[in-house]
């Protein structure tokens, strides 16, 4: 499994696992991150915002925080968001005017994490 990571709709906290969906009754569909496994059930799962559900790319930035899919990063004084190249198959930065784009393990360790509302 991968490890995702989505804020809260309950309190907008951050909260780190794997992630899955319900729908309810209504025909709503609901997102969850499960924060870990005991054997083979879930201990703690939390509804989370989907469009703040991000995978976990293994990299990590110059301070080595892990560096989330949507995360904004700074380098040389320009923010790139990360992004996944379904077509080329990697993980991959741009700036905001899609003009550089560029695999991520070229600027991961060179990058530091910009806090976000995503």
């Amino acid at each position: 499994m991968r490890e995702y990571r989505g804020k809260r709709e309950d309190n907008g906290e951050w909260v780190y696992g794997y992630w899955d969906w319900d729908r309810s009754d209504d025909g709503s569909i609901k997102y969850f991150i499960h924060t870990g496994i005991d054997g083979v059930e879930f201990e703690e799962f939390y509804e989370v915002l989907p469009e703040t559900i991000g995978q976990y790319t293994g990299f990590r930035d110059e301070d080595c925080k892990e560096i989330y899919d949507k995360e904004q990063l700074k380098h040389a004084g320009q923010i790139l968001f990360v992004y996944w190249d379904a077509k080329d198959g990697q993980w991959k930065v741009r700036d905001k005017d899609k003009i550089i784009l560029e695999p991520l393990w070229k600027y991961a360790q060179v990058s530091e994490i910009v806090e976000n509302d995503n």
